[in-house]
Order: structure tokens, then sequence, then C-alpha cells
């Protein structure tokens, strides 16, 4: 029974995986291959981003740790008529890199730099759904310095400068239908029901101290 236990409650996360849109979760090794459950364990550098207060208790002079994954977003659209829409994405690489170096037995200092958002969907410039999104692309990244005392052998606390920027990339239709079959008329060009003859491209740069 406890073993049909923790195969439902590992397939259930590993299902909420496929859910989680632009947000990167795979900033650890040691934490993915615990499911994401050792936020309270002492994971040397890593615990910058999961619990920089653990970082306290690193018993090593330097600790790194590097990671690069390949991420390749697969979504289908089915329209009630049984058609059907995929979408054609690029493969994205998100990293991580961290290092931990003692400056007294119980303070530690250290720097990670990591993504935590990013990912890329292209659905084409004709479907039905041009007029929300045909493409877009996102991309942000952190860098961030890290401080760690342990107060207690028992008790400790860390801080860190999350330090931020990233851009998105976004390509969108602007036209209705029915505004088509009017542009069609107009120019005397024969446009497909689902046809997208104006599309709007919208690129933002955000940083964020």
């Amino acid at each position: 029974m406890k073993k049909f236990i923790l195969s439902v409650a590992a397939m259930a996360a590993f299902t909420a995986a496929w859910a989680e849109g632009y947000q990167v979760n795979t900033l650890s090794a040691k934490q993915g291959g615990m499911g994401h459950t050792g936020v309270a364990q002492k994971l040397e550098s890593e615990s910058m981003f999961f619990n920089p207060a653990g970082m306290a208790f690193m018993d090593k002079t330097m600790s790194f740790s590097a990671s690069i994954n390949g991420l390749s977003p697969k979504a289908t659209i089915t329209l009630d008529d049984g058609k059907k829409y995929h979408n054609a994405s690029k493969v994205s690489t998100p990293f991580m890199a961290s290092v931990g170096f003692s400056i007294y037995d119980n303070l530690k200092a250290g720097i990670a730099m990591y993504i935590p958002y990013g990912s890329s969907i292209d659905w084409g410039k004709n479907w039905p759904g041009a007029l929300l999104n045909q493409s877009v692309d996102l991309k942000s990244y952190t860098i961030q310095p890290t401080i760690s005392w342990k107060i207690t052998p028992r008790l400790s606390i860390g801080a860190g400068l999350m330090m931020s920027w990233g851009n998105v990339n976004l390509n969108k239709g602007v036209t209705t239908n029915a505004t088509t079959a009017l542009l069609g008329m107009l120019s005397n060009k024969a446009y497909a029901y689902d046809d997208t003859p104006a599309s709007v491209n919208t690129t933002v740069f955000c940083p964020s101290p």
C-alpha cells in the first residue's frame, strides 16, 4: 500500500509539472531528483535559490553546481469539427550555475545565475486563435549574490539580492474573420476564412533590480 501511495504521489507531481507554463523548475539537479521536496535540506551552493539560509551549513571550502536542460513545449488544439492545430516550437536551453564559498565556519557567501522563466511557442500565422497568439518567445535571467550566517548549530539566516532582466517577443493577429473577408474584397485577393493578413509584433525588455 505504501508503494502504491508513493507511486500515485509521484505521478501527480509529474503531471502537475506539465501545467507550469513559462516557469522553469530545472534550477537544481538535486532538487529535481527529489521532486522538489528538499527545500529544507542543506544543498550547499544550490540552496541559494531554494533556501539561502541552508547554505550556512555547507562544510566545504567551495561548492559549485551547474546544469543545462532542453525544453520543447508541445501542444495540440482540436476544434469542434475535428480539425487539429499543432504548435511548432524551437528547443529552449535554460541553465543554472551557482558557486558558494566559506568566509568563516559559520559565514558563507556565494552567487548564482539562473533562468526562472523562459520558453517559446509558435502556432503559425493562420489559425483560429491568431488574435490571441501567433508566437511568443520569453527569456528571463537572474543573478543572485547571497550571504548566509549560521547563528547556532541549528539556526541560520540567509539573504540575497535578485537582479533580474529579460525580454518577451509576442506576435498576434489584429484582424477578425469579418475584417479578413473585407480586406479580400478591397484588395481583390482570395483570403481563406482562417487567414490572418495583418499581424502585430511586440518586443519588451524588462529590467528588474
